[in-house]
């Protein structure tokens, strides 16, 4: 068998096919390399895999279509098949010989690898796994090219059998997730995520030793009824050799003297290979075995933080993935509850066999979502909610465990926090403009409701935190004794307040801020010098420094928010507050180059001379105690907390400006903000941070590098393919 390994291999080389093969793909690899990584500013070296396994479907017939075809037409096929070698071995010496020259190729890549090395540290263990997925994917590509190859003697026809079979394969699952299991290329895509997948590792080898065994059924036959009476005399000069072979193989002489010459034994015999391959793939996946986890700082497998958190779970909780199919990856995170607690059970499904869930929880079309249900109560999820992005190492982090874990413990909960809206006294209200909030908090298991106070007389007992929007009116006395009473209970409060536009007297609003240490908000707005702290240019549309803290502390490192409109919140001195008994945590402060300006007369962007100048705070915690502690008599201390916001319209469903229908509210970390705050006020929030960073780091190439880079990765497969040409050219003369 090396001999006839060795002659493949050589041949490769000896014309311009392997040249061909290598350079092209490198052609094509350097594209896609160049596109998705280096313009992006990606790190993500397996990454570029995804396009490799596209390329590699369309070129490795160039490898295999005339690894049979070409012996039968060039009628070498006859001394092929009188070798003393057995047609198996022959069969596996081309396989091997095809499969090194992707090795090769392979290899190649990691002058990509290199190049990404100067700019950041790619996962070397995520790589390797996406290297051997690949390979595994390009042997089972090459064992049906081969099959493709023996059953004709034409080397196009040979081609087109191989890519047609992959791509039928390629969409068969969007017909019917049924297919999904045998989508080679669907199976390949875990080992670039750092995944190696028992089921899926073992359906390559399989398909791979099904393919092997049907070409050589395909030559075996050939070997018998084509050309048995021209090989005769040249067996019989073998025969003691194959008496040999007989003895210690007659279950495969029965197999080759007696199945292979009938032709519906043929057929069966096909049928079972076929039928085993299908009964092995699907008996694996049902094992719903967990992939060996590679990636880095294992973004796929539960931390112990997780398990801990959910294994004394008593109800049943259901994660259905919308949109998602059974081999993606966070589905295979979400299996893993199981494992831990059996209440808990995850499956992907699609819109067609559970349209109930889709029109329940509102999923468009053709969107994805994850739906986290526990009896009448749920939780919904979208792709974006599973990542985030530091802004100051660049990175992408994937939140997945983290939102997945605290979804559960959400649903599974006995206690359901409320919060009230208060109406009455402003423009901002619950069901006009500002839906959106309310959509989001009852997906956070959260009741919500509107409170008038003037009716009830007095704030709910089961108010968990009394939200209070921009006051156009003062509040009247009932309402102002009922949230004094509120706060003196030791229930939380949180306040959103726009720029004020004109004079305001409301002593009994004042009365209630004056409680944490706020003075009566002032005329102005606060505007932007800074063109990275705003949006689009337009100075009124700031983007504050966020500061760490239990609120904000995920905030800080991703791309902040966005404030439209927003003022100063002024706080009384820090002995003031000392004698208040409040404590201060500053969440939000405009820039240091913005400016506060109450002249709405000046039209011009540049700071006036009437404008003031500074770093102004924009949000802040205040917690108030109400009652210290005492040992003694067992008195717990009560505290009132407010979280506070110089704006209000980053809650609404207001759109950005008249050309757009992103809301002020989907802009940026508007949304997570006030959930946030909400959550901190309410008393819950996230049961476990699961914060796993992704190995994505972007970037900027210097012009210089740019240029260096184009020439590595272009020139190097164009001097591969010259190489090729060159080889053919000089055996050409030599014959």
């Amino acid at each position: 068998m090396f001999a006839v390994i060795k002659k493949e291999f050589k041949s490769y080389f000896l014309s311009p096919i392997g040249y061909v093969f290598i350079g092209l793909f490198l052609i094509m690899f350097s594209i896609f390399f160049y596109t998705d990584v280096i313009n992006y500013g990606s790190t993500n070296f397996e990454y570029i895999f995804y396009s490799g396994a596209t390329i590699l479907t369309f070129i490795v017939p160039i490898l295999t279509m005339r690894t049979f075809a070409e012996e039968r037409k060039t009628g070498t096929e006859q001394l092929l098949l009188t070798s003393p070698l057995s047609i198996t071995k022959v069969i596996l010496g081309k396989f091997i010989a095809a499969t090194l020259i992707v090795i090769i190729t392979e290899l190649c890549t990691f002058m990509y690898f290199g190049i990404l090395c100067y700019y950041g540290v790619p996962h070397i263990t995520t790589a390797l796994a996406t290297m051997l997925g690949f390979l595994l994917l390009a042997m089972s590509y090459i064992s049906f090219g081969m099959l493709a190859s023996s059953i004709t003697e034409n080397q196009i026809i040979a081609g087109v059998i191989t890519i047609g079979f992959f791509i039928l394969t390629w969409f068969l699952p969007q017909f019917s997730t049924v297919f999904t299991n045998f989508s080679l290329i669907n199976m390949f895509s875990k080992f670039p995520q750092g995944q190696i997948d028992i089921a899926d590792t073992v359906t390559f080898i399989s398909f791979t030793v099904a393919c092997i065994l049907l070409t050589a059924i395909v030559m075996q036959r050939r070997k018998k009824r084509e050309i048995g009476g021209k090989i005769k005399l040249k067996e019989k000069k073998i025969k003691e050799k194959k008496e040999k072979d007989q003895k210690e193989n007659k279950f495969l002489q029965i197999i080759k003297k007696k199945w292979l010459i009938n032709g519906t034994t043929t057929l069966a015999l096909v049928l079972i290979i076929i039928l085993v391959f299908i009964a092995l793939n699907m008996w694996m996946q049902s094992l719903e075995l967990t992939p060996i986890d590679l990636s880095q700082e294992k973004l796929y497998t539960l931390t112990d933080e997780s398990k801990e958190k959910v294994k004394n779970i008593d109800k049943d909780i259901n994660l259905y993935f919308v949109g998602y199919t059974d081999s993606d990856s966070t589905v295979d995170l979400a299996k893993q509850y199981k494992k831990v607690n059996e209440k808990i059970n995850a499956e992907a499904v699609d819109a067609t066999t559970r349209p109930d869930l889709v029109e329940k929880y509102g999923i468009e079309s053709g969107s994805e979502g994850i739906i986290v249900e526990c009896g009448d109560k749920s939780k919904v999820l979208t792709s974006s909610d599973l990542v985030t992005y530091d802004t100051t190492t660049y990175e992408t982090i994937s939140i997945a465990e983290q939102k997945l874990t605290s979804s559960i413990i959400a649903v599974a909960t006995d206690k359901v926090p409320k919060v009230y809206f208060l109406e009455g006294y402003s423009d901002y209200k619950l069901s006009n403009n500002m839906t959106y909030l309310g959509i989001y908090l009852s997906n956070e298991v959260t009741e919500v409701d509107t409170l008038d106070v003037l009716s009830t007389g007095k704030i709910p007992d089961d108010c968990d935190t009394l939200i209070i929007c921009t006051p156009k009116k003062d509040f009247d006395e009932i309402a102002a004794n009922a949230i004094i009473d509120y706060i003196n209970s030791g229930r939380n409060i949180l306040w959103l307040n726009s720029a004020v536009t004109s004079e305001q007297n409301f002593p009994n609003v004042n009365k209630i801020l004056a409680l944490y240490g706020v003075k009566p908000f002032e005329i102005g707005i606060i505007r932007e010098t800074d063109s990275s702290k705003m949006l689009q240019g337009s100075p009124d549309i700031i983007k504050p420094d966020a500061l760490y803290s239990t609120i904000t502390k995920d905030i800080a490192k991703d791309s902040g928010v966005r404030f439209i409109n927003a003022t100063k919140i002024n706080l009384v001195s820090e002995e003031e507050l000392e004698n208040l008994k409040v404590n201060k945590t500053e969440l939000l402060n405009a820039s240091e180059k913005s400016y506060f300006r109450n002249n709405f007369k000046i039209q011009t962007d540049e700071k006036s001379s009437s404008d003031v100048a500074g770093k102004f705070l924009v949000g802040a915690e205040l917690e108030k105690t109400i009652t210290e502690a005492n040992e003694e008599n067992g008195t717990k201390a009560v505290k009132s907390k407010m979280v506070i916001y110089g704006e209000n319209n980053f809650t609404t469903d207001y759109p950005v400006s008249n050309y757009s229908q992103v809301t002020v509210f989907q802009l940026a970390n508007n949304k997570d903000l006030v959930l946030n705050s909400i959550a901190y006020l309410v008393d819950r929030q996230e049961d476990i941070t699961a914060r796993k960073n992704t190995g994505t780091v972007s970037y900027r190439a210097t012009e210089q590098e740019d240029t260096i880079i184009k020439c590595i990765i272009f020139v190097v497969p164009a001097l591969i393919i010259i190489a090729g040409i060159i080889v053919w050219i000089i055996r050409r003369r030599k014959k």
